[in-house]
């Protein structure tokens, strides 16, 4: 069985490094193969997204930001929306978008691998993952989407669950306000 390499921020739009945007936690140490998630707090900024294989989930977690972007570089289906905490928008696969945002919101953003999602294709509907498309949502609530982003920002910041590095200590970044930190030696 082929051994899948890790999945890095240099797999993905590297939103979270980019210049002004502030770096909360990232999963690039413990190197998973399916995921890569990043916290960071966000700047305003106007971007152009490259296409890339796998798609990325943008889950809001702290502050307003309103939040403009259209896909396939069509700005005849421009779409805007506020974006809050709690809220989630798909950046899909395979599909070069623009976006603006204005604001400071810190966000949970979730790549996940296209061979995780054919995996789930194939696991719970039995078709072809080939026809299959996550909808380009944008400022979306749904509650498992909700607890699986908090699940997996615990994971980033402070190492719960023995995910991470040994010792359960947060992974790279700090664990932001509030979060309990392992002792020191």
């Amino acid at each position: 069985m082929p051994v899948t390499p890790p999945f890095g921020a240099a797999d993905t739009h590297r939103i979270a490094y980019r210049q002004g945007n502030r770096l909360v936690a990232d999963s690039e140490r413990p190197g998973w193969a399916t995921v890569y998630a990043s916290l960071a707090e966000e700047t305003s900024r106007h971007a152009r997204l490259p296409p890339l294989p796998d798609c990325c989930l943008a889950f809001s977690v702290a502050r307003v930001a309103t939040v403009t972007r259209s896909c396939d570089a069509s700005d005849d289906r421009r779409e805007r929306a506020v974006l809050r905490p709690h809220l989630f928008s798909i950046v899909p696969a395979a599909c070069a978008s623009t976006r603006t945002v204005q604001g400071h919101p810190r966000i949970l953003l979730v790549y996940l691998r296209r061979s995780l999602l054919d995996h789930f294709v194939l696991a719970g509907c039995d078709r072809d993952p080939r026809g299959v498309e996550l909808i380009p949502r944008l400022a979306a609530h749904d509650r498992l989407v909700e607890q699986l982003a908090q699940a997996l920002m615990s994971v980033l910041v402070t190492g719960a669950a023995g995910i991470g590095r040994p010792g359960g200590e947060p992974l790279r970044g700090h664990a932001g306000p509030g979060a309990r930190r392992p002792p020191g030696p």
